[in-house]
């Protein structure tokens, strides 16, 4: 009689275990949903009552029709600008240009930690090396261009990790979509 009773009790646990399970599953899919379909209507109605240019172009027959066109780069900026505001985006990114100003710090590289090096999909990798006599050269061991230096991972990255007891240091450009690796080097390039 004991046995059954403590089959009966593991019986109904799992059972209850299963049931509140299941119902557990459906109220948060249910939740999830109703709250990707309130965003989901507020974007809709952002949209909808946004200004669009208007242009009329020609129709065949040659009377003229007006047409609302808008262009990718501001739906863009704006989806960008929503996904910050809505906690999707760490940071708001500029537009990516040619000239970097001071207010453009986003696009500027920036020293990461090792554990973040890598981190990002779509990010090519890329190892330098720094000698001690002030050379810098890539993977194939060919000097880089000072230019290409300061554009690419900045020279204050460069001081930091010369002033540092580290071998190494992590740069991050999101211009380029590039995570860098500097290693600090014993020897100097010319004797290589």
């Amino acid at each position: 009689m004991n046995k059954k009773v403590a089959l009966y009790s593991a019986i109904s646990f799992l059972i209850g275990s299963a049931i509140g399970a299941g119902c557990t599953f459906f109220f948060k899919m249910k939740q999830y949903d109703s709250t990707f379909r309130k965003r989901q209507e507020e974007m809709e109605t952002f949209y909808r009552n946004k200004e669009p240019k208007s242009v009329t172009p020609v129709e065949p027959e040659g009377k003229m029709i007006p047409i609302k066109i808008e262009k990718k780069a501001n739906m863009m900026e704006e989806a960008r600008k929503i996904a910050a505001d809505q906690g999707y985006i760490k940071k708001k990114y500029n537009k990516v240009s040619d000239q970097s100003s001071d207010e453009d710090v986003e696009s500027k590289p920036y020293v990461i930690s090792m554990n973040e090096f890598g981190s990002e999909e779509m990010y090519e990798i890329d190892t330098w090396h720094l000698y001690s006599d002030g050379v810098i050269t890539d993977d194939s061991n060919e000097p880089v261009d000072s230019d290409d230096v300061a554009s690419f991972v900045s020279l204050q990255a460069i001081d930091m990790l010369k002033n540092s007891n580290s071998d190494s240091i992590y740069i991050r450009n999101e211009r380029l979509r590039k995570d860098f690796e500097i290693i600090e080097e014993i020897g100097r390039y010319a004797d290589e």
